[in-house]
C-alpha cells in the first residue's frame, strides 16, 4: 500500500495556470489521451483504491470530473473544511479532517475495497501538507514540455527539503514521466 502523488506539471513546475485550466497538458503525446502518456500512469491507476483531492478542483468542474475520464472505479475523497454541496454525486465522499486522519481514513477505504490498495493525492495544497507530515510513498509526474511561467505549483511552500531516487523515466510523445521514491 501506497501514498502517491500524481500529477501533470509543466516544465517549470506549474500544475495549473493562471486560470486555473489544465488544457495545456493535454495533446503532447501521441495519441492525445493521458493515459497514453506512459504505461507507468496505467500501473498507478489500476493499482489506486482512492483518490484524494481538494476541494477547489472539486468545484471547478461542478465534481463531474473523476480521474482517468470516469474509466478508475475507485473511491473519491474530497479534502475540505466546507459542507459537501446537496447535489454532491454518492462517489465523492467529503472530509474534514487533519492530513494524516484523511490518509488513514483512505488507506482503511482502500483495503476494503475492490480496486486497489494504493491511495493518490491530486490536489497540490494536500499534496505538500502529506508531504511535510512525511505521508507519501512515491511521486509520478508526467512533464510537459512547457514553460507557464505563472500559475499554481506543485511543491511552493514546503516546510522542508523532501529527498527523492529516480525509480523510472519514460518517454511518450513529448511527455517526460518519471516516478520518483520518497526517501525517508
Amino acid at each position: 500500500m501506497s501514498v502517491i502523488l500524481h500529477f501533470t506539471t509543466s516544465l517549470d513546475g506549474f500544475i495549473e495556470d493562471d486560470d486555473g485550466s489544465l488544457d495545456w497538458a493535454f495533446g503532447y503525446d501521441s495519441t492525445g489521451e493521458f493515459s497514453a502518456v506512459a504505461p507507468e500512469a496505467d500501473r498507478v491507476m489500476r493499482g489506486a483504491g482512492v483518490v484524494i483531492s481538494g476541494r477547489r478542483g472539486f468545484d471547478a468542474d461542478g465534481g463531474k470530473s473523476r480521474p482517468y475520464g470516469g474509466a478508475w472505479a475507485g473511491r473519491m475523497f474530497i479534502l475540505s473544511h466546507r459542507p459537501p454541496p446537496a447535489d454532491a454525486h454518492e462517489d465523492f465522499h467529503f472530509l474534514d479532517v487533519p492530513i494524516a486522519e484523511a490518509i488513514r481514513i483512505a488507506k482503511e477505504a482502500a483495503e476494503a475495497g475492490d480496486h486497489g490498495a494504493d491511495v493518490l493525492i491530486f490536489s497540490a495544497d494536500i499534496a505538500r501538507q502529506a508531504l511535510d507530515a512525511g505521508l507519501v510513498d512515491e511521486v509520478l509526474l508526467h512533464i510537459v514540455p512547457l514553460v507557464l511561467g505563472s500559475g499554481v505549483r506543485l511543491f511552493d511552500g514546503l516546510a522542508a527539503p523532501v529527498r527523492l531516487e529516480t525509480r523510472l523515466t519514460a518517454q511518450s510523445g513529448q511527455v517526460t514521466t518519471m516516478l520518483f521514491g520518497v526517501r525517508r
